[in-house]
């Protein structure tokens, strides 16, 4: 085993670097952070903040890099993916506030403070960019702040008070239950996660570039699944009526199809009548 893991520390303490880099980008945050923390370990004087800012700081980061610490995370309890969210353990924004607040404290006259706050706040913006130029960043369509096309499928689905299974397009999957959490899945996000090297047949048939509707249905089934919601730019082989299915809805991009055979199809049934 600890040859093994000797053989292993490597790539594993490389691996470590490419993920602080990636975690970095471009910016220089986290070299004020660390040039923050190398003034405090020699000017604050408060023993709290020194343990909870300088000492408890000092420790994470060493751990991140600690290959033998790495190894483990990376493969039995998180993974590569992942490992980063370690470094959210840093307080950066108040350690290099406080660097900056003692570095003024030094400082002979107010002009002089000024001038090193003024410096700092302009090094920190330009070091930065703005969220909202970020293509993930859209203006809300809702109050739930979801896509709107994700309520509409939603709504047409769900019955109150009643748990329901889907099978939706995988742009929905992360969304879907958090407006309803009675609506399931035969799978999550995890299919959307390639290291995470998930295999999931249903998933692999809804995502394919022409839909085998007979395929679909009958995997469908064997997850016991009551609707089923197609895009519709993509091809269908066949139609979804032919297999025992109904469409009872659609928005503008999706088609939205329940099984005749489920109790839902019954319980929508004695709701319409």
């Amino acid at each position: 085993m600890w040859e093994h893991l000797l053989q292993n520390m490597p790539g594993a303490l490389r691996r470590t670097i490419e993920i602080y880099q990636q975690y970095g980008g471009s910016s220089a945050y986290l070299l004020f952070f660390l040039a923050a923390l190398f003034y405090l370990w020699f000017t604050e004087k408060k023993k709290t903040l020194r343990i909870v800012l300088v000492y408890l700081s000092s420790s994470v980061f060493v751990l991140f890099f600690f290959p033998v610490f790495s190894y483990f995370a990376m493969h039995y309890f998180l993974d590569a993916e992942v490992y980063y969210r370690f470094l959210w353990l840093l307080p950066v924004g108040i350690v290099v506030s406080l660097a900056v607040i003692r570095l003024m404290e030094q400082m002979p006259g107010r002009l002089t403070r000024l001038g090193v706050c003024v410096i700092s706040i302009l090094l920190i913006v330009a070091n930065g960019s703005l969220i909202y130029r970020n293509p993930a960043i859209t203006k809300a369509e809702n109050r739930y702040h979801l896509p709107q096309e994700v309520i509409e499928v939603a709504d047409q689905i769900r019955i109150e008070d009643t748990w329901v299974k889907a099978v939706v397009p995988s742009e929905l999957i992360q969304f879907i239950r958090q407006y309803d959490g009675y609506i399931m899945m035969p799978y999550g996000r995890e299919m959307l996660v390639g290291s995470w090297e998930q295999n999931h047949e249903l998933f692999q048939a809804m995502e394919s570039d022409q839909i085998h509707a007979e395929y679909v249905t009958i995997l469908c089934r064997e997850n016991e699944v009551d609707y089923i919601v197609t895009r519709k730019l993509t091809p269908v082989r066949g139609n979804f009526e032919e297999f025992g299915y109904e469409k009872i809805g659609e928005t503008e991009l999706y088609n939205i199809y329940i099984d005749k055979e489920s109790l839902i199809y019954e319980k929508r049934m004695e709701r319409n009548r």
